[in-house]
């Protein structure tokens, strides 16, 4: 008998500090209102004219407190924000609400509900370019840099020409001999309270970018990112 409870008291204790030492990977997400946002990172603020008015704030950080798999998120949990945090609405998106955060291209990082999509915007050989009014080219590392304005409709579109000449590998694995391909943003404007970003890389032979598959982009597309 005695070993018998021996045993149980090690199997409890063990399982015990299991549960606690359980590491969870959030998904970065914001519940207020009884409504639970996660981040998009295909979208940013177009302007801060369309950040509305502060509708809470952070109660809680839930990473690196919460090991319960089982946790129920409450209003005012955040993954990664600190307590504190102000949430702001996004003017005509009330499926959004923005962070405010400087290392952000505009400002604010954006939120939006889990079970919404994000707004339907393409660049490809069939696609509607014609309501971008304007894009803006950056360096990307953790302080993005702005490269390139374009706002006449001859230089958006010989840019938007070059993207769609892209030819889609998505088996391209890129050179990293002499290191990580060299990261760039593109930003699409059209008036809407959001613009559109996208990643563009450069490995030391071939430039690329990722919309949805990995296209190869003609080299002339390396004039965009270098300031005039």
């Amino acid at each position: 008998m005695k070993r018998i409870i021996i045993l149980f008291l090690c199997s409890f204790l063990l399982a015990s500090c299991n549960k606690t030492s359980t590491i969870i990977e959030w998904v970065d997400f914001v519940r207020i209102n009884g409504k639970k946002y996660e981040a998009t990172y295909s979208e940013i603020i177009a302007e801060q004219t369309f950040i509305g008015e502060e509708i809470g704030q952070v109660q809680f950080k839930v990473a690196d407190e919460i090991t319960d798999v089982d946790y129920k998120t409450r209003n005012g949990d955040a993954a990664y924000l600190e307590k504190g945090t102000k949430i702001y609405a996004v003017k005509k998106k009330p499926e959004c609400i923005a962070i405010k955060d400087e290392s952000v291209i505009n400002g604010y990082k954006l939120y939006r509900l889990d079970s919404s999509k994000n707004d339907e915007f393409r660049i490809d050989k069939d696609s509607d370019t014609a309501a971008i009014t304007k894009v803006e080219l950056y360096s990307d590392d953790t302080a993005p840099s702005l490269l390139r304005t374009l706002s006449s409709k001859t230089d958006i579109q010989a840019l938007i020409t070059l993207l769609k000449q892209g030819e889609i590998n998505n088996d391209y694995s890129p050179n990293i001999a002499k290191g990580d391909p060299i990261s760039y943003k593109i930003i699409f404007y059209g008036g809407d309270p959001l613009a559109h970003q996208f990643p563009m890389f450069f490995d030391g032979e071939k430039w690329y970018w990722s919309p949805s598959d990995t296209a190869i982009l003609p080299a002339e597309i390396e004039s965009f990112v270098k300031p005039k």
